[in-house]
């Protein structure tokens, strides 16, 4: 009988692994299936403009009312006065701190998929300008950008961004030495003193730089004409 006891508890003990790993895997699936379809569910709310434009017309509204609220003034609109009004209103930090405290405001903004964290820092975030103010426009194209999760074209569209604008500053500063170094070369053939060597440094460097054409360099020689 103990030969019989040790397979029983083996058989047991098998089973109840056996039974523990489908149950592992069942809820492995389980919550995947749930995660895939939030997922979807995400996405398909992120592509519809029907919800986005709803969503932001409940938003210009909250913003009308406390602006009226504040003003002292209260009355029902068509979706044609709510948006002509909204286009003459600015966003201060003032008005913003009283956004801040409507519930319904913050309730659009989670929506929107705009995440809690985000909100916090919304104003110092879509204040581009840095003069505390925040026109419609500048709110409405602020949330489309921030909703979902950050993406890696985001990232690539920065990039690029990034190396237009340095690109344009080189050969700005390119122009500007050369100018200046065209500006020294006619001071110095109207017999006016002057020393042209940092100014021709300094556009010789920067052309180095920018990799502006070669024959922006023949502007700088002493044979050269204007």
């Amino acid at each position: 009988w103990g030969y019989g006891l040790l397979y029983a508890l083996v058989v047991v003990f098998v089973t109840f692994g056996l039974f523990n790993v489908i149950g592992a895997i069942f809820v492995e699936q389980v919550i995947v299936g749930a995660k895939t379809s939030t997922m979807l569910m995400r996405r398909n709310r992120l592509r519809d403009k029907a919800f986005f434009a709803g969503k932001i017309t409940e938003l210009v509204k909250v913003i009308v009312d406390v602006q009226a609220r504040s003003a002292g003034m209260s009355r029902t609109m068509s979706v044609k006065e709510l948006f002509e009004t909204a286009e003459d209103i600015s966003i201060s930090p003032e008005l913003w701190e009283r956004l801040r405290q409507e519930p319904r405001f913050c309730e659009i903004l989670t929506e929107l998929d705009v995440p809690d964290e985000e909100q916090h820092s919304l104003f110092e975030t879509l204040d581009a300008e840095n003069n505390d103010i925040i026109e419609m426009e500048e709110l409405v194209e602020g949330i489309a950008r921030l909703r979902g999760e950050p993406r890696r074209s985001d990232i690539v569209h920065i990039i690029f961004m990034l190396k237009s604008v340095h690109q344009d500053l080189r050969v700005l500063d390119a122009r500007m030495s050369r100018q200046a170094a065209q500006g020294c070369m006619r001071r110095t053939t109207m017999g006016v003193r002057s020393d042209c060597t940092d100014a021709s440094m300094l556009y010789a460097a920067s052309a180095r730089v920018a990799q502006i054409p070669d024959d922006y360099h023949s502007a700088l020689s002493p044979s050269a004409s204007d």
